[in-house]
């Protein structure tokens, strides 16, 4: 097991690996983007995760088959790992699941995305759920969408409510800093700068690829960046 940094995720008293492990490439052949996967080098895939000491893993109905592969390969090491997932995508009433699509969030639909993703995982829990798609707050009042999380939570089916949230053009905030590299590849980089920040305490990178996925774990497994090259960074891209 390599010896990877952790720090308290947000205030939930969490301790989690800087490096966390990202599902959507386990997504399978269906829905937008799906992708050729074999079931049992998903399942290796897995195990390698855990046993790297990686402790946090992220998912969402939205990625597929990875729920159910994660509940049939790693609900057995339930206690290794806390499981995040997503609500408002798109529930299917035989439980099964489909790509990206159309989110809704209503009460009924969050609670249903919520108890479909228990089944499929084998767990009586999820540790965080978050929010897909970024919905406005306009929407979530509505909705009253936080109030069903809320119940939820209040039974013991989640513990944490939380937000997958996106920036537009996040490509523009990521340009100029190739000099500052040395040596590193882009993403060592961009993986030990989000590791440098002290208020991140998780960073989900997913892969369905054994060698990508060591080659993550030894970028974290470095730390930080140098104090000098992460401030110059930091002010680069402010």
């Amino acid at each position: 097991m390599t010896s990877l940094p952790t720090n308290t995720l947000g205030r939930t008293g969490l301790t989690v690996s800087k490096l966390g492990y990202g599902a959507m490439e386990l997504r399978g052949p269906g829905g937008r983007l799906g992708r050729d996967l074999d079931p049992a080098q998903a399942g290796t895939l897995l195990n390698q995760v855990l046993d790297a000491g990686i402790t946090f893993i992220d998912t969402s109905p939205d990625y597929g088959r990875a729920e159910e592969l994660i509940g049939e390969h790693v609900s057995h090491r339930r206690d290794q790992f806390f499981l995040a997932s997503k609500c408002g995508c798109a529930v299917h009433p035989d439980g099964g699941t489909g790509g990206f699509g159309e989110h809704v969030f209503t009460r009924a639909n969050v609670r249903a995305g919520v108890e479909q993703s228990l089944r499929r995982m084998r767990t009586d829990h999820l540790d965080v759920v978050q929010f897909h798609a970024s919905p406005s707050r306009a929407t979530l009042e509505e909705n009253d969408s936080v109030g069903e999380l809320v119940a939820l939570r209040g039974e013991g089916k989640i513990r944490f409510i939380g937000m997958s949230g996106t920036l537009p053009n996040i490509e523009d905030h990521v340009a100029g800093l190739d000099d500052l590299l040395d040596g590193m590849t882009r993403m060592e980089f961009m993986l030990r700068f989000t590791i440098s920040h002290p208020d991140m305490h998780t960073t989900i990178v997913g892969t369905a690829k054994p060698a990508h996925l060591a080659d993550n774990l030894a970028a974290a497994t470095k730390g930080p960046l140098p104090g000098e090259v992460y401030e110059e960074a930091k002010r680069r891209l402010s």
